[in-house]
């Protein structure tokens, strides 16, 4: 029996995923150490995260050291 765990999946069931990593990374640009609070996320952005498909992903080798997973839908790869 492999071991299997509900992830973001990475690839083609999230076509918009890479997108909304990029407004992140811009966002936290603009970011110091200095300042208290984190840059905020236009609701948008949020209501997009939560709309993130969770797929079964498979563990690619078995062992707890492995972190490669893979998902049942399309067959991404992703480490977690």
């Amino acid at each position: 029996m492999s071991e299997t765990r509900h992830l973001v999946c990475e690839g083609t069931c999230n076509p918009g995923l890479a997108q909304l990593d990029e407004q992140r990374r811009q966002a936290c640009r603009s970011w110091s150490p200095e300042r208290s609070q984190m840059p905020s996320m236009h609701p948008d952005w949020l209501d997009a995260m939560r709309q993130l498909v969770h797929t079964v992903h498979c563990r690619e080798a078995p062992g707890f050291m492995s972190n490669i997973w893979t998902c049942a839908v399309c067959g991404a790869t992703r480490r977690w």
